[in-house]
């Protein structure tokens, strides 16, 4: 009786260290996952050698490619169509048009941060999507009718590559 008790005791103890071990590596594992998590626009660059350049991911200091402005559940009631025409936007309590604006900060298309500028060439630009609603030209008495108005989707950092760029062809070997 007291050996079948000893040898309980022992898988006991061996299921313990067992399911410890297993349970103290999960933890290691959880931290190290959660350090390779990649999250966006939280990047800083740190220059490691002499022409390397090494990215690491920073809560404290980040910055985004482009600065933009979001405006959320925005109700406007003038606008511009394809053609660039100033509209008015037809709205009624029943049926209110509502939309989100994201659109670049800066319209005269500055560079983007962050990008090497010797072997880019950068601008942050404002996408637009064509929306149905009904419009009429603006300070005109006629019916609204179908048109497309164009709204701002998104602010995007657009990147054309230098071929020839002077620090390439100067490089000292």
């Amino acid at each position: 009786m007291m050996n079948n008790f000893y040898i309980k005791l022992l898988v006991f103890f061996s299921l313990f260290i067992i399911v410890f071990s297993f349970n103290k590596e999960r933890i290691v594992d959880n931290a190290i996952e959660s350090s390779i998590i990649i999250k966006p626009y939280y990047v800083k660059n740190e220059i490691v050698k002499k022409n390397i350049v090494k990215r690491s991911y920073d809560e404290e200091k980040f910055s985004y490619a482009c600065d933009s402005v979001i405006m959320i559940n925005l109700q406007p009631t003038i606008g511009h169509i394809k053609n660039g025409s100033l509209v008015e936007i037809f709205q009624t309590s029943e049926t209110p048009f509502r939309t989100n604006f994201i659109e670049c900060l800066n319209h005269d298309r500055p560079s983007c941060n962050g990008i090497n500028t010797e072997r880019f060439k950068s601008e942050c630009i404002t996408l637009y999507e064509y929306i149905p609603v009904g419009i009429r030209i603006l300070n005109s008495n006629f019916n609204f009718e179908s048109g497309e108005l164009k709204i701002p989707v998104a602010c995007q950092c657009r990147l054309e590559e230098r071929l020839y760029s002077h620090s390439l062809l100067t490089d000292e070997v």
